[in-house]
Formats: C-alpha cells, sequence, structure tokens
C-alpha cells in the first residue's frame, strides 16, 4: 500500500512546496539577517569614525594656519586660546624660538597637540585710550601715478608714461636725479626738459626700477607726459591710543590709501591738526555713513611719523584725552561678547557705546581684520546707522583693557564691521615692548 508523504514536523525534516524545493528554517533566516545587520552597522559606524577622523584632522591643520607663531605673556598668566589651552613649560638654559624665554605647547581638548607658540614674557603696557578725532595732513614720498592719459599733439595723440612703461600705482621718486617732493615739481622739471629723454627712479611694489620717457608736446606748446600724480593726502579720523611713556599715538586702525589706485600712500613727512565734529550722515544697507567735521590748520596738536597698513602713527604735543591709562589687551585675552568703543559724534568729546564682539581671528597676517564687530547701542544706532567713516580708529574696550580698533564698515550692514588688535598697532607703532627680566628665575 503506498501512503501519501506527510510533514511530521521532525527535527532535521524539510518542507516542500508544489515544485518541490526545499525551504530553510525560518531560525536560520533570522540569522542571516542579524549579521546582515551587523555587517551594515559596522560599515557605517566606520565610516563614521573616517569622517570623525578626518574632521579631527582637518582641525588641527585649521589652528596650525590660524594660531600665532609667538604669544605675549606676563608671568604666571594663564592662556585659553581657540579653544584650545596653551600649557606653559619653562625652558631652563635652552635656546627656543626666543632665546631665554618660555615656550608653549598648544592643545586641543587638552591633549591633541597642534603646534608649538613660543611666549615672550613682557612687561604689559599701559595705554591711554582716546576716540578723540584728528585731522592728517600728508605728503607723499615722491609722486604717485593715479592715471595714465595720452598728449594731444600736431601729429596726434601720444602717450609717453604708457610707452616708456609706467603703471598706476607707481611712485616716480626722481627725475633726471632730482629727487621728487611734489606735483607741481615734477611739472616744472618736465617744462625744463623739454622734449629730450628724461631718466626716472620708479618705485613699484618692493622694487625700484628706471624708465627712460620722452615728453610729448601738446598743441599748446607744453611738454607733457601723459599721467597724473597726487602728491598730497588729507582726511578725518580717530585716535585710538596715547602711550604717555613717549608721547607716542596709533589711530585710524588702517593706512591712509590713495582713493583711486587704493594703494598705500608713501609717507614723507605730515602733520596732526585739530578737528570739531559738526555732524554724522546716517549710513544705511549699501551706502556707508560719514562724520562731519571742520579742520583747524592753525592748530597743529602734533606730527605723524609713519602711514602703515594697521594705522598712522606719530607724536603729540600734549595728552589728547581726560580718560586714564589701561593696560593693553594682548590677543589671545580677546573674546567675544559684550564690549565698548569710544567715539565722538558732536565736538571733541568722545562718549562710551555698547557694541558685540562677534568673532575673534588669530591669524597673523590679517591686519585690520581681527575681529568682527556688532554695534549696539541704541543712541549710536539711532545717530549714525553703525559704523560709518570717519570712525576708524575708534578704541574697543573690554573686560577693562584696551581691545584694539575699529577699521571698516560693511557695506551692506553697517552695524558691523571689522576690528583690529591694539598690540598689532602698537608693535607697528615702533614701540618696543619690554621683556620681562627673568635672570632671577
Amino acid at each position: 500500500m503506498v501512503f501519501p508523504y506527510k510533514n511530521t514536523g521532525h527535527k532535521g525534516s524539510v518542507k516542500r512546496q508544489s515544485n518541490n524545493r526545499p525551504i530553510k528554517e525560518s531560525g536560520n533566516m533570522d540569522a542571516e539577517k542579524g549579521r546582515g545587520k551587523m555587517k551594515k552597522c559596522f560599515k557605517l559606524l566606520s565610516l563614521v569614525i573616517g569622517i570623525a577622523a578626518y574632521g579631527l584632522l582637518f582641525l588641527v591643520f585649521y589652528l596650525q594656519s590660524t594660531l600665532p607663531n609667538q604669544l605675549y605673556v606676563t608671568s604666571g598668566q594663564e592662556i585659553r586660546l581657540a579653544g584650545g589651552q596653551i600649557e606653559v613649560e619653562e625652558v631652563m638654559g635652552c635656546t627656543t624660538v626666543e632665546k631665554s624665554g618660555t615656550l608653549g605647547e598648544a592643545k586641543l581638548m587638552g591633549f591633541l597637540r597642534i603646534k608649538s607658540i613660543a611666549l615672550k614674557e613682557v612687561e604689559r603696557p599701559w595705554l591711554v585710550p582716546c576716540g578723540e578725532p584728528f585731522g592728517i595732513k600728508m605728503l607723499t614720498q615722491g609722486a604717485m601715478v593715479i592715471g595714465l592719459g595720452s598728449v594731444q599733439g600736431n601729429n596726434g595723440n601720444q602717450s609717453p608714461a604708457k610707452n616708456a612703461g609706467v603703471q598706476v600705482g607707481d611712485i616716480i621718486l626722481s627725475y633726471n636725479d632730482i629727487v621728487i617732493s611734489s606735483s607741481s615739481q615734477l611739472n616744472r622739471l618736465t617744462s625744463e626738459n623739454g622734449g629730450t629723454p628724461a631718466k626716472l627712479l620708479i618705485q613699484r611694489g618692493e622694487k625700484q626700477l628706471t624708465l627712460s620717457l620722452t615728453p610729448a608736446l601738446n598743441t599748446q606748446g607744453e611738454y607733457q607726459m601723459g599721467l597724473w600724480v597726487r602728491d598730497s593726502s588729507a582726511g578725518i579720523g580717530t585716535l585710538t591710543y596715547y602711550n604717555p611713556i613717549d608721547q607716542s599715538f596709533g589711530g585710524l586702525g588702517h593706512g591712509v590709501c590713495d582713493v583711486d589706485t587704493g594703494e598705500l600712500m608713501p609717507f614723507q613727512s605730515g602733520e596732526v591738526v585739530e578737528v570739531f565734529i559738526t555732524g554724522a550722515k546716517k549710513g544705511v544697507n549699501g551706502i556707508p555713513g560719514e562724520l562731519y567735521g571742520e579742520f583747524h590748520t592753525s592748530v597743529q596738536t602734533g606730527v605723524l611719523t609713519d602711514n602703515r597698513t594697521s594705522g598712522v602713527y606719530g607724536t603729540l604735543y600734549s595728552k589728547p584725552s581726560q580718560e586714564q591709562a589701561i593696560p593693553m589687551a594682548f590677543r589671545q585675552e580677546v573674546h567675544t561678547g559684550p564690549a565698548e568703543i569710544l567715539v565722538t559724534l558732536e565736538g571733541i568729546e568722545p562718549h562710551r557705546y555698547a557694541i558685540t564682539i562677534e568673532k575673534v581671528n588669530q591669524k597673523e597676517f590679517l591686519h585690520h581684520r581681527d575681529m568682527i564687530l556688532k554695534i549696539t547701542d541704541p543712541k549710536l544706532l539711532e545717530k549714525t546707522g553703525g559704523i560709518v567713516q570717519g570712525m576708524s580708529g575708534s578704541p574697543i574696550l573690554q573686560d577693562g583693557k584696551l581691545v584694539g580698533a575699529v577699521t571698516h564698515v560693511f557695506v551692506n550692514d553697517p552695524t558691523r564691521g571689522y576690528g583690529i588688535f591694539s598690540e598689532t598697532m602698537l608693535k607697528e607703532s615702533g614701540f618696543a615692548i619690554k621683556q620681562q627680566d627673568n635672570a632671577a628665575a
């Protein structure tokens, strides 16, 4: 007798479908799915760890490029910088980056080494924060070329300067070995030289070039070179600090540049004159505001000695401010948060206004962009709309220290702008920050 097949359900039995293909047990299927999920989780975990490792590596390289190579410190000072702690290790009887100095190890999260930073122990400078307006009258070294043109003569148009290789931004230092001190002198020498080739000594960036230029005769019978030059500049700014030790000052927070070329004006000499602020034009998005003032050219209050990308520097005949000297903040002490600026909006007397430091940048090569500022004081916003032209140099105060100066405004947002560290300005003024005597250590 033939019996039909029945599944007994015993262990090891095999179920059959109508096509008689074997089917695995459900337990084995669950195990396969579990192993698949584990593989996917492992791959995902590996991907996350890899991304985190690359991100951490990128952060280390970023901090290496942004952290400064040297910091000024005072004895026993604890330093925190850009989220990483700098642990100070005394280096005795050893020459480091700074001879007989100290060495700092910048670490991320307290354990991951980023870079070594030379720590120079110095005496903290004390400076008088100002905020008073001042007028600048500056003569350039030589004559700066601000434009090239043509000379219309009987034989058509000619471009002597262009043909000689002169470029916009060049500084003409001498004409046939005669030192140039003004544009009028250059015009006189050209007229006297006539159509004879002239030897020009040109300053172009860091290089000096000698060019031969032959002036052309125009239809009025005058010899011309076919160029426009500028030999002086004048404007209004704000004093940042006064140093009572040597009567020196720093102002503007940025250099005096030519309005046509954008190049830093080559400095020869200059003077500081009294200015009286008469009012302000309110800034709006896309259109910067401006402080208005009157020059009192008969009242000279000091002399200019230098024009640099970080500001203008010189000496004053007397203390310009009623403020008392306060400690200067080192760059690593500047932090985000509330601060104040000193600004003069009327007359010659500055007042304090509230701001917020939104960002601090420790890159050493970003002059006048060390900080991003935001004006928060309702009174200042009502009168000026934020930062306006003429406020450049306004001192920034935080935690009882002089932090820096206002430098630029964001054209599309006049409530915000850039600032520069006062440490940078003081160093570039030529003032030698005195090193502490560690001989006893």
